[in-house]
């Protein structure tokens, strides 16, 4: 699912659109309680822990770093299954058939591969 929102969007539009719709948080206002939760004042204290750029507004490498330590503190711990079923929720149009056909797929699964190159 994450790749077909990378090659439907670039790497860039398919990056904002996966954390957008896989993300536990669907808006700013929902972020302050789990920032807190980590033992943080605000989002600048966030960024210059995380070491990610000092914007002072949630975007997607501040929500990815406070989601990041918040699973190192045994928070936010979903299943594929769930995190699936949250982006086809939040998705609509030829994006959400996209995403409902290969949440049904029996092709795709998450088998290890490996490959001897010699």
């Amino acid at each position: 699912m994450a790749t077909d929102l990378v090659v439907a969007s670039g790497v860039g539009g398919g990056l904002r659109a996966l954390l957008g719709l896989a993300a536990p948080f669907t808006s700013t206002t929902e972020l302050d309680e789990p920032l807190q939760s980590i033992g943080l004042p605000d989002i600048p204290a966030l960024q210059a822990l995380a070491d990610v750029p000092r914007t002072n507004v949630w975007d997607a490498a501040t929500v990815t770093a406070l989601i990041t330590r918040r699973r190192a503190a045994g928070m936010d711990r979903a299943t594929s299954a769930e995190i699936q079923g949250r982006m086809v929720s939040r998705s609509t149009g030829a994006k959400r058939r996209r995403l409902v056909a290969l949440q049904a797929s029996s092709d795709l699964d998450d088998r290890v591969l490996t490959m001897d190159i010699g």
